[in-house]
């Protein structure tokens, strides 16, 4: 009894040192593989460059408004009917660029009537300094009298300022003319159109929406406001943007209010 039980913790051992033997084995053949590995990759490519002082970017966030410095709503300014429609909705639009086309008929023939007008009356003035001249070459011969040579120059001046009126009505109805063409009169982004061809459009019409709207996008103001700490900052790098030594002594007085920027 006692030699089977002394037998026992032997092989008991025997068998433990064995397994550990085994384990410690087969680790050292696990960590040769992997050296093994890392030895078979390529090596890392390293790079170097020579270290420079250059300026280095200071960024301040903050949150700002953008602000367009030019808003036109554009409105007809005489009573006609919109025959072409030139532009779409969010359209970048150049100044004098055509927008709509209206009705011109009945402008061009009150321009023919004033131009006609206008003949007429040239050639009643012709009629007038003729006989204004004849009058003189009279009264030198005391062929006429006085009298006659006043009126024939009250006719002559009449004629002239008739003349006048003419001309002042034509250049009006041409200036009416120009008004059947609608024009932008900034470059922008045109808005939402608000009148399509066919509509009639009239020169009293003073409601807020218009024809179309036009909001100037080049250059745009942008509204902000930075801590008091960092005005001076962003002011400096503004004036060195602009290439300028900076604002004259006393002009700008630092407080954390908005501060308004250009952006071209």
């Amino acid at each position: 009894m006692y030699q089977r039980w002394l037998i026992t913790p032997i092989i008991v051992a025997i068998g433990l040192v064995a397994g550990g033997y085994l384990s410690a084995h087969r680790g050292l053949a696990v960590a040769d593989s992997a050296n093994d590995e890392l030895h078979s990759l390529n090596p890392i490519a390293v790079s170097t460059v020579i270290a420079e002082k250059a300026d280095f970017p200071i960024r301040r966030r903050s949150i700002g408004v953008m602000e367009s410095p030019a808003v036109v709503i554009i409105r007809s300014r005489i009573d006609s009917q919109i025959l072409e429609q030139h532009v779409k909705d969010g359209q970048i639009v150049r100044t004098g660029d055509l927008l709509f086309s209206l009705d011109d008929r009945e402008v061009k023939a009150a321009l023919a009537r004033a131009e006609a007008t206008l003949e007429k009356d040239l050639a009643n003035k012709a009629r007038a300094d003729l006989d204004l001249n004849r009058m003189k070459q009279l009264l030198e011969r005391n062929a006429a009298a006085k009298q006659q040579l006043d009126q024939a120059t009250a006719d002559a001046k009449a004629a002239a300022a008739t003349v006048a009126s003419d001309r002042a009505q034509v250049d009006t109805e041409k200036l009416r003319l120009s008004y059947t063409e609608i024009r932008a009169p900034i470059s922008g982004r045109i808005g939402s159109v608000r009148v399509t061809p066919g509509n009639l459009v009239s020169a009293n019409d003073m409601s807020g929406t218009g024809l179309v709207t036009i909001t100037q996008v080049r250059p745009i103001r942008v509204s902000f406001t930075v801590p008091e700490k960092d005005l001076a900052l962003v002011r400096n790098a503004y004036w060195r943007k602009l290439r300028r030594p900076g604002p004259p002594s006393g002009c700008c007085s630092l407080s954390p209010v908005s501060s308004l920027h250009r952006v071209p």
